[in-house]
């Protein structure tokens, strides 16, 4: 999860530095929600699988039990 996690903060932090150098093209931004999109399709399954082994087994049911 902290990998794809770090892959799409990186694809934000390339598409900031190429719009403030003025670089920024169309192409950069595909390419950088396609990395961002790859990431999800890793932390998504990833995060719900973890879930239910963080929270304990009580919490699952609601308030009346």
């Amino acid at each position: 999860m902290l990998v794809s996690d770090a892959g799409a903060a990186l694809s934000s932090i390339f598409l900031l530095v190429m719009l403030a150098l003025g670089e920024l093209q169309l192409w950069q931004v595909y390419l950088a929600t396609v990395l961002n999109a790859a990431c999800q399709a890793f932390q998504w399954p990833a995060a719900a699988a973890a879930v239910p082994l963080l929270v304990p087994r009580r919490s699952w049911v609601g308030p009346t039990g």
